[in-house]
């Protein structure tokens, strides 16, 4: 969706209408805080998202809205070497409508909805509904040892004490993450690497949600 946008904006600034690009944006955190023996351990990432409506932009025939994200996964370091990972995907674009304004606007955001997320600086607790994607690796090196975490079975994969305590969503100034992804994973710079991620996350029994490409799951450019 991103690359769509970009050359839209192309497009637009050869054509000098660049004028009528607007929309709305705004900067979310996402923290996400686990229980362990030692102590509560935390990570956070902020994502930039827009959304652009019928007057800011041109769209899609029959598109209400675009989206579009920017940012990295949030990682938990629950261990010394050892990761939690929440993913990005698409939803993250309606996230903060459906957490600040309301469920039913998240479905089908207007204008308005977005006018009113950008004035927010409030921090909330998402429902397990909302939750991203949990994922680790039972060696980081290893992009097939990827296992999908779910949100009540902290223990059974990092042993006992460790629970999923929170995770809070925040619309803030702050400058969105770069570089802790790639930094933890190198492998992510791969494209044989992301494949066997790719390959072994299915064969967890994740089922996809939407087109999101693979190393958008980690790094939104």
């Amino acid at each position: 969706m991103n690359r769509i946008l970009s050359l839209i904006l192309i497009f637009m600034s050869a054509m000098g209408l660049t004028g009528c690009w607007g929309g709305n944006s705004w900067h979310q955190k996402l923290t996400v805080t686990v229980a362990t023996p030692q102590g509560d351990v935390s990570g956070s990432a902020v994502t930039a998202v827009s959304l652009q409506f019928p007057g800011d932009t041109i769209l899609a025939p029959g598109a209400a809205y675009q989206g579009g994200y920017s940012g990295e996964a949030v990682a938990v370091e629950v261990a010394p070497g050892k990761y939690l990972f929440a993913l990005l995907d698409e939803r993250l674009t309606t996230l903060a409508i459906k957490v600040f304004v309301s469920a039913k606007a998240a479905a089908s955001p207007l204008k308005q909805d977005a006018k009113a997320v950008e004035a927010v600086r409030e921090r909330r607790e998402l429902p397990p509904a909302d939750y991203p994607l949990l994922v680790t690796f039972t060696d980081i090196s290893d992009p097939k040892s990827v296992k999908q975490v779910k949100p009540g079975m902290l223990a059974d994969i990092f042993g006992v004490g460790h629970s999923l305590k929170s995770i809070t969503l925040e619309i803030t100034d702050e400058a969105k993450t770069k570089g802790q992804a790639t930094r933890i994973l190198p492998w992510l710079n791969d494209e044989a690497s992301i494949g066997l991620f790719w390959k072994s996350l299915l064969a967890s029994g994740f089922q996809p949600n939407g087109s999101t490409e693979v190393k958008r799951l980690f790094v939104g450019d």
